[in-house]
Parts: C-alpha cells; sequence; structure tokens
C-alpha cells in the first residue's frame, strides 16, 4: 500500500515513513495481535550514502524497537526501559539524535512513532485511516511527499490531525494525566432487557500539553475500551461508557504521557440505580484532583533517596544513573536479586501522580538504607502515615510476592534523637497506615528504612507527614 510506492522527504522523513508504515501494517493485522506484534520500516533513506545513519536505521528498528518500546505504546510493569522513556521525554520524532547512544534513541523513536500510529489509526478508525494513506499516496509527486502533504492528505479526508495529536513531529513535551474514582451506576436495562451499567470517570491533564487516553476494562487487546479522547492542557474531561456488568477492574490507558504506563482507577459501585439512559462519550468537567493531605514524599521526589551506611554514597532522584551496563531508573537498578540493594518497579496500586513507582530491596544485612528527607514548613506536632500498595499479583520476576514482606525496620531521625519504629508489613493492608505521632522543634525530619527484614524483602513507597496542630 506505501512501501516501495512513495517516501517521505524533507524534516522528519524517518519519522513519517515509520509512521506510514506503522499505519499501512495496522490495516493488515489482527487486531488481537497487534499489540504483540514488533515494529518495522522500509525507508528509502536506508539505501542513500549521503543519509549518515540512515543506512544502518532499519536494521537497528527491526532488532531493537519491539525490545525497546513494544507496539502499542503502552507499557506495564516496566516492559519499555525507562532509559528509553527518558529519552523520549527530551526529543522530538523529527530531530532524534541517533548518533548519541543509537540503542536508547531507537527505542525512543518507536515509543514515539508507535504511540502516534497507534493514535491516527485509533482516532480515525479503520476506514479512514485507509482513505488517509490512499489520498497520501495520490498526492505524493514523483514517489515523495513531505510533512505538509501528509497533514493536507488528511485534511482531505476531513481529519484534523494536528487536532487529534497536536504537532507531533517537532513536540518534546508529553501530556501528565490524573484520574478521579469511577463510579459504576445501575441504569435502564436495554432493549432486551439485559442489564446495564454505566461507568463515568473524570480524566485531567495537568500539563499545558494535549493529548490522548482510552479508558479500558482490561489491558488485552480483546478487552472493552473507550473511544480515544484528547485532553487539552489544564483542562478535564468525564468519559462514559457502558458494561453489562460493574467491572471487576479499570485502567486509564494514556498513549503517550509522563505516566508512562496504563493505571488502574479506583472503582466506587452505587447500591442503588435509576431507570435512566446511561451516559456514553466524552463532556467537560470542572473535576480536579484535592491538594495532597499534608507533606507527602513519594520514592520519585528529590528527598527520597538511599544510603551505603560504610561509604554514605547516595542514590535516589537526585543521582545520575550509572554508566553500568544495568537499566536504570532515576539512580536506582530496575532489577536485582541482590540481597540488601535497593531498586524499584512499576506497581499500578503504588502512589504517585504520574509514575505509580516503588522502592524495594531483598531483605539484607542493613547496610543500605533508603531515605525520606522532609522539610516541614513549621515545627509542631505531625502525624506519620506509610503507604502500602498492593502485596499480590504484582507480574514483576525481580521480586517475590508481597506475601513475603516481614517487618519493616524505620529510624525516625529529628531533633538530633534517632527514634526506632517497627511496622508489620506483613499484614498491612493496601493504603495509608498510621505510624505515630510527634513533636519537632526543628523543620527538617529524615525517615531511614533499612534493608533488614524477618521477611523477604522491604518496601518504600511514600510517607505522609500531616500537621495536628
Amino acid at each position: 500500500l506505501v512501501t516501495f510506492q512513495t517516501t517521505a522527504v524533507g524534516m522528519g522523513a524517518h519519522a513519517l515513513d515509520y509512521v506510514g508504515e506503522e499505519l499501512a501494517r495496522e490495516l493488515f493485522s489482527s487486531p488481537s495481535m497487534a499489540q504483540y506484534a514488533g515494529p518495522t520500516m522500509f525507508t528509502a533513506h536506508s539505501s542513500n550514502g549521503d543519509a549518515g545513519f540512515g543506512a544502518t536505521l532499519v536494521q537497528m528498528i527491526d532488532g531493537l524497537a519491539s525490545q525497546e518500546a513494544g507496539w502499542s505504546g503502552f507499557s506495564e510493569f516496566g516492559f519499555t526501559q525507562q532509559s528509553v522513556w527518558e529519552r523520549a521525554i527530551g526529543a522530538s520524532l523529527a530531530e532524534m539524535d541517533f548518533e548519541h547512544d543509537p540503542s536508547r534513541a531507537i527505542g525512543a523513536f518507536a515509543l514515539r512513532g508507535n504511540a502516534v500510529a497507534r493514535s491516527i489509526a485509533d482516532g480515525l478508525g479503520r476506514n479512514r485511516t485507509a482513505a488517509l494513506l490512499r489520498e497520501l499516496r495520490r498526492r505524493s509527486r514523483d514517489g515523495a511527499y513531505e510533512a505538509g502533504d501528509f497533514a493536507h492528505a488528511g485534511a482531505a479526508i476531513g481529519a484534523d490531525i494536528e487536532q487529534l495529536i497536536g504537532d507531533w513531529l517537532n513536540d518534546v513535551a508529553l501530556p501528565g494525566f490524573v484520574v478521579s474514582r469511577a463510579l459504576v451506576e445501575r441504569v435502564a436495562d436495554d432493549a432486551d432487557g439485559k442489564p446495564r451499567y454505566e461507568i463515568r470517570v473524570h480524566v485531567r491533564n495537568d500539563e499545558p500539553t494535549p493529548g490522548l487516553v482510552r479508558v479500558s476494562l482490561g489491558i488485552m487487546p480483546q478487552s472493552a475500551r473507550s473511544e480515544p479522547v484528547r485532553v487539552e492542557g489544564k483542562t478535564t474531561v468525564e468519559i462514559g461508557m457502558v458494561a453489562a456488568e460493574p467491572p471487576q477492574v479499570l485502567w486509564l490507558e494514556p498513549y503517550l504521557a509522563l505516566n508512562r504506563a496504563p493505571f488502574r482507577i479506583d472503582i466506587e459501585v452505587k447500591d442503588e440505580g435509576a431507570a435512566r439512559e446511561p451516559f456514553v462519550g466524552t463532556r467537560s468537567s470542572t473535576w480536579a484532583p484535592p491538594p495532597p493531605r499534608g507533606v507527602v514524599i513519594d520514592d520519585l521526589d528529590p528527598g527520597f533517596f538511599t544510603v551505603r551506611r560504610r561509604s554514605d554514597t547516595r542514590f535516589g532522584a537526585d543521582a545520575a544513573p550509572s554508566a553500568y551496563s544495568r537499566e536504570f531508573d532515576q539512580g536506582l537498578p530496575t532489577r536485582t536479586r541482590t540481597p540488601g540493594e535497593w531498586s524499584r518497579a512499576t506497581i499500578p496500586s503504588s502512589w504517585g501522580k504520574y509514575r505509580h513507582t516503588m522502592a524495594g530491596a531483598l531483605a539484607g544485612d542493613g547496610e543500605q538504607i533508603a531515605v525520606f528527607l522532609a522539610h516541614l514548613p513549621k515545627p509542631g506536632r505531625w502525624q506519620l502515615d506509610y503507604h502500602v500498595p498492593n502485596r499480590y499479583g504484582l507480574g514483576a520476576d525481580y521480586y517475590p510476592s508481597f506475601s513475603t514482606v516481614g517487618s519493616v525496620d524505620i529510624t525516625l531521625v529529628a531533633d538530633g534523637t534517632q527514634t526506632p519504629i517497627v511496622f508489620d508489613g506483613a499484614t498491612a493492608e493496601i493504603g495509608w497506615h498510621k505510624l505515630g505521632e510527634y513533636e519537632f522543634t526543628e523543620t527538617e525530619v529524615r525517615l531511614e528504612i533499612s534493608s533488614a527484614s524477618d521477611g523477604e524483602m522491604v518496601i518504600a513507597d511514600a510517607i505522609r507527614w500531616v500537621p495536628l496542630d
């Protein structure tokens, strides 16, 4: 349909070729398998001796992109390497630097390119996507087209590509999404008398860059999903769906966002429904997330780091990733089997605004500790809370089950005094847990989490200081 018949030229030619190929392939791929298929690419620039790195681009796309990014651009439990995400966040498709760290650049290129192709394919639908490619091929002069031709082809079939996904070739910034609790309510039965349940959730894009999301009843390709929804920067929309029964799980799936991965939406089921028609679609909303209670420090915040007691070497959110071959996420390795070494993983139930991550360590000798350092706005009485994510079904082979979490050895360092705290992680339920109330005369307080435990692992997700005065 596209390969060998037309090719892009000018600024962003590689990206235009890549997205065109992915759109064409989408038309012939099985919807149930599209999420798992590895990306492929043809570009005339691969045989152009003047194209520099373009001569090896295709082989690197085929060999690396499927491992680094995955077809859909979605990431669960850290399948996409965090260094690839960091590269994708700071670069546009049109100006991707392939000379510096080409492996990560290819992964970032594929991550952004796949998200663009998926956004267009889902946003336009199968027939209009085919019409877009047909029009693009028809308009290509001497077998070549530019970025402007791509936009004009969309306009010719009544599709505003920029309105759908913005300036996808040149944008660097990404959106960031937060959600309300989803309300599930029984509504009027359908024409055949079968029950229906309305699902409504508010989705806010808290960044200035617009982006696409969809709500799904599961991660698998066959799961029911909403239509793609574009959310403008700093705005909120309400999304409505209908299902035959109350959903057991609900996810928000960003196409490409600071969230990086799909994340769970909390569900509230209303006991008594109303005999009315369900709301299905999208409408504007004034919902905004409530301000955080107290002073919260997450494992991705600058106030979190890890320390090796003997050398006092800091690792964590404020440390530069190591040049060692292992993959790092803001200074912590993403995989480890070394007892006592802290690492970071994406866990949907963990605390976080955009990304839901936690730090964890296989039980060791306590030489490495995790530190939550807080600067409180004033002295006085404060309550300390500790957040625990879901202990089961992590899906990560580098952590044992959370059921093996034991006691957590904690030390509070404040006002020149060390106060020991013991928290039973084995029986703790999901959410915030009160550890105690404390009086401070100074505002800098430090919470140290030891990697030693009577269980198999220790977790450090987030803490919260709530004023009591």
